[in-house]
This record gives structure tokens, sequence and C-alpha cells, in this order.
């Protein structure tokens, strides 16, 4: 998904594509709430959204979580 309010992000769930391998992702959202079986890795972790993330504004997630 693109937005005007952050031009240079595309938000996209890795399962919607047909080879996720073919795409590394840059980093980890909401770190925080991930399954517990999940494995860290290298890539930059944020508990919730990255900081300066632009156009949240009433879009917190559900009980702060």
């Amino acid at each position: 998904m693109r937005v005007d309010h952050q031009p240079e992000t595309v938000d996209f769930s890795i399962a919607t594509l047909d080879n996720p391998a073919a795409v590394k992702p840059g980093f980890h959202i909401f770190w925080g709430s991930r399954l517990p079986w999940f494995p860290a890795d290298e890539l930059p972790t944020f508990e919730r959204f990255r900081p300066n993330t632009r156009g949240l504004a009433g879009r917190e997630p559900p009980n702060g979580s």
C-alpha cells in the first residue's frame, strides 16, 4: 500500500507475494507483539511503529498493543 503522507514507503503483507523469498524485509515492526516462536535476525526491530512514521494520527492499535 502506498500512501501520500509517506511516499518513500510501500507496505504490504509478505503473504500476498507469489515468491516471498524474493523480497527481503528491511526491518520488523510490532516486534513487541510477535509470536514467541518467530526467530530474531539481524534486521532492526521496533516495538510498534518505526520512529518518525507519519500519518498515524488516530491509527494506534487497539488496547495500546
